[in-house]
């Protein structure tokens, strides 16, 4: 209360002394950002991975630390330099808390998280599971989301496995970073022994984790690649099938990106082509900077990932 009502009261030559002090207009940036993206998106965060509440919070203690500081110190040349250095970490944790707000999932999205006759939803601080009510099939598919996306965003293109009886994990990855989950599939795997199969999966960057966990863990028998590619060349794992669903009009994993990394697939990988689909059909977001624009209805297109999924999930329950 002393800070806010110092900063009420004061002349303007004591605001413009305090904003000379380089971490605490920093400071100030940052208390705005992380009340912006609260204010307009904060269900995902809260939703989400636990990381997310822990930056914010951190962020939201570190602004107002940093305007305090301002107030109750006044800076000396000799201690200039110690006031840029301390507006360095803070100027990170505006730009994080700006760039890993997450894609927040459509109520689309969000209404197929209920249960049902056929499928039982279940959600952890760190993953989110749809079950199918009957006995479930042998293989099982684990699925990392895209960069930034809500895990929520998946749950209705997912759904349909599920209902197919092909138990579904979405994983609720840090901060929406698919690569600090990459240890997740192989932990689930392990703690599910009554799963004889499992099906390693994501989209975009997500895609690129799964790759590499379904190269790495010989108890996963397959990589389902949306609107992605492997992170290195796994194509002498020749024991894992593999598909790689990819639209045609996507702007952020091109066609031309895809179909180019086969010589980093196993020779048998199948490739489908969802025809006018872009990046954001592949889960329940909106739309995505840098995508391309499509040609063809949502609903179609993720009828088509859907069909080719399930397909290649029978193909591989087939060859047991």
């Amino acid at each position: 209360m002393q800070v806010i009502h110092t900063l009420a009261t004061c002349s303007l030559d004591r605001m413009a002394d305090l904003l000379r002090k380089p971490y605490v207009p920093v400071s100030i940036a940052l208390l705005l950002v992380v009340g912006y993206v609260l204010v307009t998106n904060s269900d995902p965060i809260v939703n989400g991975h636990p990381s997310y509440v822990v930056m914010y919070s951190i962020a939201i203690v570190a602004a107002f630390a940093g305007i305090t500081i301002g107030v109750v110190r006044r800076n000396t040349r000799s201690r200039l330099w110690l006031a840029i250095l301390a507006s360095l970490p803070i100027l990170l944790l505006v730009l994080a808390c700006w760039l890993l707000s997450p894609f927040a999932a459509t109520d689309a999205a969000l209404d197929a998280l209920m249960d049902s006759e056929t499928v039982v939803v279940e959600q952890s601080s760190t993953w989110i599971t749809l079950r199918p009510t009957g006995d479930p099939g042998d293989v099982g598919f684990i699925f990392q989301p895209g960069g930034r996306v809500d895990s929520r965003a998946y749950a209705r293109i997912l759904r349909p496995l599920a209902e197919a009886e092909f138990p579904v994990v979405i994983v609720k990855q840090p901060l929406g970073i698919a690569f600090l989950a990459s240890g997740f599939a192989g932990a689930w795997v392990d703690d599910h022994p009554d799963m004889s199969r499992w099906v390693a999966s994501g989209h975009s960057l997500g895609g690129v984790v799964a790759s590499s966990n379904a190269a790495d863990d010989p108890d996963i028998d397959g990589l389902a690649l949306w609107a992605s590619f492997p992170r290195s060349d796994i194509s002498g794992t020749t024991n894992l099938a593999v598909v790689s669903v990819y639209g045609t009009n996507d702007g952020l994993s091109s066609p031309s990106e895809v179909l180019a990394s086969a010589d980093d697939l196993p020779s048998a990988t199948v490739f489908v082509a969802v025809e006018g689909a872009v990046h954001a059909f592949f889960g329940d977001y909106g739309e995505q900077p840098g995508d391309g624009e499509p040609i063809s209805p949502r609903d179609q297109a993720q009828a088509e990932i859907v069909t080719a999924t399930i397909e290649f999930l029978s193909a591989l329950t087939a060859t047991q």
